[in-house]
């Protein structure tokens, strides 16, 4: 059963439910009026149809970052059944059930235009606004890379680079404005800024800023910069009068900081420390901040912010230096108005490093808490799971800056960086949650960086980094990622979705790895539809990163969205990424579709060995099954290039889904099972041997527990089900 892309309409028992313009019309045409709230919920449930939905699910979705009671679902249950003309007892809309949840049972209709009369209808009574805004919201990684935001190459981005992009951005707008169709808890779009007026270059001069001084800590320049921030673009009075920039929900990009030290050599502190300052941004509410491979593509680039803000889609900058010399240690900062280049708040924070965390405690006495309560409620403080040993943290912000910068390939330092870092301070779980992630990079290590382990000893020191970390750190949503990709590895699903769900919840709402790590573990069980709403926001998080494109890409394409996918796949190649994740993801996409004239083009436009021997053989099935044949056989089928994951796309193609799977099963133990739900692979699910597999993954046990089915399959009775 091929799950349907989100629609704009929903009919369901005469009703029509137009989403794009939030109104709900009666089976007379005529609008029906109800509450914006009643109407996220009644969306959110006509889009999951015949589910069964966890209360704490659909309150998460409808109320997000709200604390509600559940009599509030339940009064509002019942006003929808009173407004859908549902007598006492009848239950023809919304079931109810017991110690599980609800169900929404009419069927329901899906498209893309209000039928018949009730397009006229449209221009009458309109549904009120929402209160929380309900906007907006494959690639084939290695068999044991997470897909972290860190799994990418080096990130300094050079001009014609960005200068690609254009057309990805556009793509990226249109992910905004779907947002509104989202499953996921619902967060404001932002449009781009408006563009800017004639070229007015930032300055990094240390003397344009006011020079305050005060002593602070690795946490309070952090603290100090998120306060000046905060209280200058959230809660200044008068502040939406005065600003073009204030109509548009606030949002944010912290370019790398300047190393302005003597010797210039502290570069990897300085972009640690921006990237912990951006961290500590990202965790106010209502406040988007981009990611670190988007906010670091611009590094060492002399471009106007404004210019800047634009490619990116955000209204401020947030920009400055660092300078250590010694124990001595100075940070200046600036925030920049995107519309106008005008510099709107500065700062200079003086202070000892070597009395760096007695500082903090005077900070967190005299300051700190006042600000918290009045400000920005505390959601500044520094995250589960830190360190209050400087050389751990040296040797942690190291470590983050040799991933970020110079790729996964170069990943070996960062792990004798944060080995280090645990070594000095064993409760360093933060330390330890990357260091688990970055053993996950050794697999793609070059030669003279291969670490002298089997791959099972790194499967050890994989679980055994990520399980300390949660263990110290239960809450962090790092930690909680890691400990969720060891359950996923092990196959239970269960405690897997568990912990990414908790990850998604207590971070940010725009953080890319927590929407990343979500969005994996929904393809992974067969619910692309659920895993879009997450990519969607982990691709406006980071908007020049491959890696989410692509997968999400994919996902429309799962869920039938076709143009959609094939237009975004197509913007993807400008980013930064490795090449073959977009062209993997797009020649899956075309073969699903069958598409030989497609098909015969992306050939000749991504020559390889494998590519250029199949083109030959396009219109000759069995000359082509015959040379994959020979493929799954050799020693070759190691090769990313002409491996078993090329040989699990192409054989369905030609005729063979069997061999498809005997590819896949011969890959081995794997993290990215959601291979088995991409259109190409369809063919696959008629075969009995799929079944087995599905149970073998453990899919199967957990889709019966959790009533939370594949998109692609249903239950037959107590004992079997079919996948199509």
């Amino acid at each position: 059963m091929n799950a349907p892309e989100e629609p704009d309409v929903l009919e369901f028992e005469g009703f029509v439910l137009d989403a794009r313009h939030r109104r709900l019309l009666g089976p007379d045409g005529a609008a029906v009026a109800i509450a914006p709230r009643a109407f996220d919920l009644l969306l959110y449930l006509a889009q999951h149809p015949s589910e069964l939905l966890d209360k704490q699910r659909v309150m998460k979705a409808v109320w997000p970052n709200t604390v509600v009671e559940e009599n509030n679902l339940s009064q509002h249950i019942s006003a929808l059944r009173k407004l859908l003309g549902e007598a006492p007892g009848q239950h023809r809309f919304i079931i109810t059930v017991p110690g599980r949840g609800l169900r929404f049972v009419p069927v329901v209709r899906r498209g893309d235009k209000v039928p018949g009369p009730a397009a006229s209808a449209m221009l009458g009574a309109a549904a009120m606004p929402s209160e929380t805004t309900m906007p907006s919201a494959t690639a084939m990684p290695s068999a044991t890379a997470m897909p972290s935001a860190t799994a990418m190459p080096s990130v300094a981005a050079m001009p014609s680079a960005v200068a690609k992009t254009g057309a990805h951005v556009s793509a990226v707008a249109g992910i905004a404005s779907t947002e509104a169709h989202s499953t996921a808890p619902p967060l404001p779009t932002v449009a781009s800024p408006p563009a800017p007026p004639p070229h007015q270059p930032h300055a990094r001069n240390e003397s344009q800023v006011r020079n305050e001084k005060s002593s602070f800590t690795i946490w309070g320049i952090a603290l100090l910069l998120v306060v000046g921030v905060a209280a200058f673009v959230l809660l200044r009075p008068g502040a939406r009068e005065r600003d073009s920039s204030a109509l548009e929900p606030p949002s944010m990009v912290v370019l790398p900081f300047a190393d302005v030290s003597p010797n210039k050599d502290e570069a990897n502190f300085t972009d640690g420390l921006s990237e912990e300052i951006m961290n500590a941004l990202g965790r106010l509410q209502g406040l988007r901040v981009l990611g670190r491979t988007s906010s670091f593509a611009f590094k060492g680039h002399n471009e106007d912010v404004r210019r800047i803000a634009r490619t990116l889609g955000v209204n401020h900058v947030l920009e400055g230096s660092v300078r250590r010399d010694g124990d001595k240690l100075r940070v200046t900062a600036q925030l920049v108005d995107a519309s106008t280049g005008s510099q709107k708040w500065a700062d200079t924070f003086d202070g000892n490093l070597s009395d760096v965390f007695a500082v903090q405690e005077q900070i967190a006495s005299s300051v700190a808490t006042a600000l918290r309560l009045t400000l920005i409620s505390g959601q500044h403080e520094a995250p589960p799971g830190g360190t209050t040993n400087l050389a751990a943290y040296e040797a942690y912000l190291s470590a983050r800056s040799v991933i970020n910068h110079l790729g996964i390939t170069d990943a070996r330092k960062a792990i004798d960086d944060l080995e280090r870092a645990v070594s000095i301070d064993p409760q360093f779980a933060l330390a330890w949650a990357a260091l688990a992630e970055a053993y996950t990079f050794a697999v793609d290590f070059p030669p003279a960086s291969a670490l002298p382990l089997t791959s099972v000893e790194l499967q050890q020191r994989i679980s055994t980094a990520a399980l300390r970390a949660f263990e110290l750190a239960p809450e962090a949503p790092q930690t909680l990622r890691s400990a969720g990709s060891i359950s996923m590895q092990n196959r239970n699903w269960l405690e897997a979705g568990r912990r990414f769900q908790k990850a998604a919840e207590v971070a940010p709402a725009f953080d890319f790895d927590a929407n990343l790590f979500q969005a994996w573990f929904f393809l992974n069980i067969g619910r692309p539809r659920d895993a879009i709403p997450y990519l969607e926001r982990a691709v406006r998080a980071e908007p020049l990163l491959m890696r989410p494109a692509a997968v999400l890409a994919s996902a429309y394409d799962m869920t039938g969205n076709s143009e959609k996918a094939l237009a975004l796949i197509k913007s993807a190649g400008a980013l930064k990424g490795e090449p073959s994740m977009a062209s993997n993801a797009h020649l899956s996409i075309l073969l699903g579709h069958r598409d030989s004239r497609a098909i015969r083009e992306f050939l000749r436009h991504n020559p390889s060995t494998l590519n250029n021997r199949l083109l030959e053989r396009l219109d000759n099935p069995q000359a082509a099954l015959a040379e994959l044949r020979r493929i799954y056989g050799s020693p070759e089928a190691g090769d990313a290039a002409g491996g078993l994951y090329a040989v699990a796309a192409w054989a369905p193609y030609f005729g063979d889904p069997k061999l498809a799977l005997d590819a896949l099963r011969a890959i081995g133990p794997t993290q990215n099972v959601f291979v088995i739900w991409q259109g190409s692979r369809k063919p696959l699910r008629a075969l009995p041997e799929f079944k087995s597999l599905v149970r073998e993954l453990g899919l199967l046990d957990y889709w019966r527990k959790s009533g939370n089915w594949s998109q692609f399959c249903r239950p037959l009775g107590a004992e079997d089900f079919e996948c199509v």
